[in-house]
């Protein structure tokens, strides 16, 4: 019960299948001329149970998803606290250290100011009472609506400033992410 009011820290249980788990971390800099997004996570399919780094560019769609093994995924169960290989993600900052063909980024960003979604006992998340209701395909939580960051990214080549800017922190877990929504 103690998770259902946290819900950014880790949910499930790596022993579980037909699960997932993600965060998305969304950054926009100062200027907004830079928008970058990262998902960490963890998928516990049957036949391919990885942990992964979504990397989004905001700007122009670029997607990549680098694939790491399920055992390149850690975290704490008293905090969001996320490792996926050697990348880790909080609500404090991200430290970012990917490698993959295709991209690499390499930095940190520090946050302050979170602005975090109001948790009541009747309603302990963004979800309200849907979040006691059981076996939903897909729970939904936001860590911080708004904070300012610090700190720049190398992304491939290029040095980026995300000094003063705006970053978003939400979650999902569940079995599967719904084709439609109801709100």
């Amino acid at each position: 019960m103690l998770k259902l009011f946290k819900p950014e820290i880790f949910q499930g249980s790596l022993s579980k299948q037909n699960y997932f788990e993600g965060w998305y971390f969304k950054h926009v800099s100062a200027s907004e001329n830079q928008v970058y997004a990262f998902i960490p996570g963890i998928s516990l399919s049957k036949n391919d149970a990885h942990s992964f780094i979504q990397v989004i560019n905001g700007i122009t769609g670029e997607t990549h998803y680098i694939s790491y093994p399920k055992n390149e995924f850690s975290f704490k169960t008293d905090r969001l606290f996320v490792q996926v290989g050697k990348s880790v993600f909080t609500d404090q900052f991200i430290d970012l250290d990917i490698d993959n063909p295709g991209i690499k980024v390499q930095g940190r960003l520090a946050y302050s100011g979170l602005a975090k979604y109001p948790s009541k006992p009747w309603a302990p998340g963004i979800m309200g009472w849907y979040s006691f209701v059981p076996f939903m395909e897909c729970y939904h939580g936001v860590v911080s609506a708004n904070h300012v960051i610090g700190g720049s990214l190398q992304i491939n080549s290029e040095t980026l400033d995300f000094s003063n800017g705006k970053g978003y922190i939400e979650k999902d877990w569940g079995t599967s992410f719904p084709e439609s929504w109801i709100w």
